[in-house]
Order: C-alpha cells, then sequence, then structure tokens
C-alpha cells in the first residue's frame, strides 16, 4: 500500500475497533453538518450540502470471513461484520474522527401524538475526496453518508482537519505544478483564507482549532508558526537554521519535530513547547528516523534504516528506555489508539528494501501489508487482519 492508502486503513481500523472509547474520551460540541450554500473566491466553496444520503449499509468484506498470513502464528483469524468497514470505494487526500451533533424527533406520548426535538451525539468521520476535494461524512452508528461540500477543488493532495473536524486546510498544486498551495476554509460558511505559499509541514491541534506549520525564511532555515484562525491570530515559536522538518501534533501544548527521514541520513526527533518556544531533543542519531508519538508524548513509535529493511522500536520519555520490535515496518504507516498505549500498525508481509523509507516516499515501492496491534508497555504485537 502507498503511504496515503495506508494511513487512511489504519484510521479507519482504529475509529471502527474503538467507537465507544472515542465517545469516552473525546465528546465535544460541533454542529450538524447542516449548512447553507456559499462560495469563498468562486473556488473554495464550503457549506455547500447535497443533501444526498447514499446506501447505510457499505460494509463489503470482513463478515464472517476467514483469512490466512504467514506472519500470524495461528495461521488465520476471524473478522466479524462489526470489526471491519469500509467506508469509501474512492481515494481520500485526509480524513478525522469526531462526534456529530444530530437533530432527531422523538415522540413522548403516544396517545397525543406529542413530539420533541433532541439532539444525539454521534460518532462521525470526515474526509475529502482526492480526485476533485468534495468534503464527505458518514455517520458511524449507520453508515448513513452525506456530501458537506459538492463543488470541485482539482487534485487535493493533502487535507488536514482541525481537531473538532470544524475547520480543513487543503492542500494541492498551483495550477503551473510548481508551487504548494494551502487554503484554510471552515466548513459551513464563506470564512477561509490562503496561508504561504511552499508550507513544508503542517499539523492540526487535535484539542482545538489551531494549526502549526513551517515555512522557509529569507536565509533558507525555517520558520515556525501557530496559527490561530480566531482573530486571525500567527505567532512565531520557532526560528531554526535547518529546514526539512516534519511536524506531529498528537496533544496538549507540544509540537513534535523529526527531521525528513532517508536510509542513509541519521535523524533527530524534537519536542516544541507552543507557548514557550523551547525545543528539546529526545532522540538522535538514527538512520532513516521516522516517528509517531503518542497523544501524551509519553511514548514514541520509531523506525530505522537498517540492511534488512526498516525496524520499528519503542522509545519511552518517561524511563529513556527502548523496546526494539520484532516488525519491519516504518512508524509513519502507525497511529496510537485513544488509551495512548496501544498502537495499530500496517507491516509489510515480505521485508522492505533496505533503501526506505525514501523508495516508499517516492511512490517506487509499495507493499501488501497486514495490520498489527502492538502494546506499547509491553512490546507484544498481534496480529489483527491481512
Amino acid at each position: 500500500m502507498t503511504k496515503k492508502t495506508t494511513l487512511i486503513i489504519i484510521g479507519i481500523i482504529i475509529v471502527a475497533l474503538g467507537i465507544g472509547t472515542f465517545i469516552y474520551f473525546k465528546l465535544a460540541n460541533t454542529n450538524g453538518g447542516v449548512a447553507t450554500e456559499s462560495v469563498f473566491k468562486s473556488f473554495f466553496p464550503f457549506g455547500v450540502n447535497s443533501g444526498t444520503t447514499n446506501s447505510t449499509n457499505t460494509t463489503e468484506e470482513g463478515e464472517g470471513s476467514s483469512v490466512n498470513n504467514e506472519n500470524n502464528p495461528g495461521g488465520s483469524t476471524s473478522i466479524s461484520k462489526e470489526s471491519l468497514k469500509q467506508i469509501t470505494n474512492f481515494a481520500v487526500s485526509g480524513a478525522t474522527a469526531f462526534i456529530d451533533i444530530r437533530r432527531v424527533t422523538k415522540t413522548v406520548d403516544i396517545q397525543t401524538a406529542t413530539e420533541v426535538e433532541i439532539t444525539e451525539n454521534v460518532p462521525a468521520i470526515r474526509y475529502v475526496e482526492s480526485s476533485n476535494g468534495h468534503i464527505h461524512q458518514t455517520s458511524l452508528d449507520t453508515n448513513s453518508k452525506v456530501e458537506i461540500s459538492t463543488y470541485t477543488i482539482p487534485a487535493v493532495y493533502e487535507a488536514l482537519f482541525d481537531g473538532a473536524g470544524k475547520s480543513v486546510v487543503y492542500r494541492y498544486l498551483n495550477l503551473a505544478g510548481e508551487n504548494i498551495q494551502s487554503f484554510f476554509g471552515i466548513i459551513g460558511t464563506s470564512s477561509g483564507e490562503y496561508l504561504p505559499e511552499n508550507i513544508i509541514t503542517i499539523a492540526a491541534d487535535p484539542s482545538g482549532t489551531s494549526f502549526f506549520y513551517i515555512v522557509k525564511n529569507e536565509t533558507g532555515g525555517a520558520t515556525g508558526i501557530v496559527f490561530n484562525p480566531t482573530g486571525n491570530k500567527t505567532n512565531k515559536i520557532l526560528n531554526s537554521p535547518f529546514s526539512e522538518w516534519n511536524a506531529e501534533w498528537p496533544g496538549s501544548n507540544i509540537v513534535y519535530l523529526t527531521t525528513k527521514p532517508s536510509w542513509d541520513t541519521v535523524g533527530s526527533i524534537y519536542s516544541l513547547n507552543t507557548n514557550s518556544g523551547i525545543l528539546s531533543k529526545i532522540l538522535g542519531g538514527i538512520r532513516g528516523l521516522t516517528t509517531k508519538v503518542s497523544q501524551d508524548g509519553i511514548r514514541i513509535l520509531y523506525s530505522s534504516s537498517t540492511t534488512y529493511g526498516p525496524r520499528l522500536a519503542i522509545y519511552n520519555t518517561s524511563t529513556n528506555s527502548t523496546n526494539n520490535l520484532d516488525l519491519n515496518t516504518l512508524a509513519d504507516k502507525c497511529v496510537f489508539a485513544f488509551n495512548k498505549i496501544d498502537a495499530y500498525c500496517a507491516v509489510p508481509n515480505t521485508t522492505p528494501g533496505s533503501h526506505n523509507p525514501d523508495l516508499w516516499y517516492q511512490g517506487l515501492e509499495s507493499w501488501n501489508d497486514s495490520i498489527y496491534k502492538i502494546n506499547t508497555n509491553t512490546g507484544v504485537s498481534t496480529f489483527v487482519i491481512d
């Protein structure tokens, strides 16, 4: 699988397996997805509700089926209907899980036919269709689908939602194919603006509506900026002579910056406090370093390039200890569960080549993967599905 497909599949599995936990930990107030038609600069319309609801039963695989995998010690596993659900049949450029508010009418007195309107908290997913930029939403309790925006934005390579699923940043190439454009918009309104061109990396605050991004400055280094759309505020918190960063904002007020990886170059990961601007080194001297940080920042899944392909390990920031795992995959192909301990990773069924992650990033190498669940406290990995 490619990088984009892998992350989408892992995210869907996490949501399907952890709806109950998600509701408990992330109850939030959001709008019900009902919006009026509006257009921003005649190109980036938000809040266009097509009113189209697709089929509510989209599960195509996994019902009572059994799969075999050479990496699974048991040889096979049973997949129930509720374990895995296919959300889309098209490529998406970004997605988020959140709690939506649904308005429903409830009969309180059958004899008098008295009805009242109430609201329900519903686990849902919003996602952007890669080919045209349409925003879709699926309610996970019913699998009902609706298009939030139906105007076309050609070839969206990346879409990033805020923590509440209320706003989105589109990332795409300009018409000349030379510069990366980033446009921020609030779903359901005409509010939006262009961010600076050629943003190197961008991450969303999972607890709010802020974004952190890095752009190159006049000296060839990098400037890190926190963008808060409320009041259109920007705050510069990083000046670095080095510009090639990947950013991740898993939780609280800490952004994690990892040097962009190559199989023959050592890399490092740093923590950046968005309040104080203090940059602190966590790990370094690791070839081909890719990382995935838990929401509390205690556990870091990281992969290093070896002769036998990328190798996965866990670093605990509380104990300063490392646990090497018997899995050959990239940390980029992993995501943490809501309990901040378990992680789900896509692990290639055949060992990747030694020149990764370069080949994978470039789209020159892809693999058939199996999904594994990893307890990052014990290091025990469990086969989930091929």
